[in-house]
C-alpha cells in the first residue's frame, strides 16, 4: 500500500524484488497513479529455502506497505495466475470522480459474489474516464484467503459471461451502484487477461568462476497450515502486493 502524494519529493520510486536462485526483478510504483491506500498486485515469484529473499526500495517516502501471499509449491500455474479484467460503464464520470474509493468498493461488492470467489480475492483498482472504465484485479486462491478453489481466469470468464448475456442482470446492478437508474447505462468487458507486473526479471551478468547453485529437492506429502508451509517447504511461489 501507498499514499496518494501529488507533493512528495520523488513522485515515482524504484523497488528491486530478490528471489528464486539469486534472481533480481525490479520496476517502478507511482505515488499518483490513483492506486493508493488499498493493495495493488505487483508480480508472483517463486522463493527458495537457503537463498535470500528481499524488497528494496529507492527514495521511498514514509508509509509504504507490502504483503506476500503464499500461493503453492509452483509458479506458472493457471493456479498462481491474477487476471486483470476491464469493465466499461456508459455513465457520466463525474458521477464517480470525487467518490472513486466509495464506489470501487460498490462495484467489488456486487462482482465478487457473481465471480464465485470470496471477497477478498477481488477487488475493483481503478476508475479512470472513457464514460466510466473499471479495473478490476482477481486474485488466485492462495493462503489468507477463503472461499471455493475456483481460478482467477475460472472467475472472471463466470464474470464475462454473465456481463455479455442480453440484458444482463449483473450489468444492471453495476449500473444502479453508480447512477442510481438504468437510463442508458450499458455494460461491457473491455479485456480480460492475465494481469501484467509491476516489476520484471532482470537479466543479471554472469560472473566467470562464479558456480551455479542447484536448488535443494523439492518435498512432497507434507500437509500442514499454510504459514508453517512457508517456512518448511524448500520452494515456494507468492504474490507481492503494495
Amino acid at each position: 500500500q501507498h499514499r496518494h502524494d501529488p507533493n512528495a519529493t520523488w513522485l515515482h520510486w524504484n523497488m528491486m524484488v530478490r528471489y528464486g536462485l539469486r534472481k533480481r526483478a525490479s520496476g517502478v510504483i507511482s505515488h499518483v497513479d490513483g492506486q493508493h491506500d488499498q493493495w495493488n498486485y505487483v508480480t508472483t515469484l517463486p522463493f527458495y529455502q537457503g537463498f535470500e529473499g528481499s524488497i528494496s526500495l529507492w527514495k521511498p517516502a514514509s508509509g509504504q506497505r507490502f504483503r506476500l501471499t503464499y500461493l503453492g509449491c509452483w509458479c506458472g500455474t493457471v493456479g498462481t495466475e491474477v487476471h486483470r479484467m476491464e469493465v466499461r460503464l456508459t455513465v457520466d464520470f463525474e458521477k464517480v470522480a470525487r467518490k472513486t474509493s466509495d464506489f470501487k468498493a460498490k462495484l467489488a461488492s456486487i462482482l465478487a459474489p457473481a465471480s464465485g470467489i470470496d471477497a477478498s480475492r477481488l477487488a475493483v483498482t481503478h476508475l479512470r474516464a472513457g464514460s466510466v472504465i473499471a479495473e478490476v484485479i482477481l486474485k488466485p486462491w492462495g493462503a489468507g484467503y477463503g472461499g471455493p478453489l475456483i481460478s482467477a481466469a475460472g472467475a472472471a470468464r463466470a464474470l464475462q459471461f454473465l456481463l455479455s448475456v442480453e440484458s444482463s442482470i449483473l450489468g444492471k446492478q453495476l449500473c444502479q451502484a453508480i447512477d442510481g437508474s438504468l437510463a442508458s447505462c450499458t455494460v461491457s468487458v473491455l479485456n480480460t487477461g492475465v494481469a501484467s507486473p509491476l516489476v520484471r526479471p532482470v537479466q543479471l551478468t554472469r560472473i566467470e568462476g562464479v558456480e551455479e547453485v542447484a536448488p535443494p529437492p523439492l518435498v512432497f506429502g507434507i500437509v500442514m497450515d499454510a504459514p508453517v508451509l512457508v517456512a518448511m517447504a524448500f520452494v515456494v511461489c507468492a504474490t507481492v502486493a503494495a
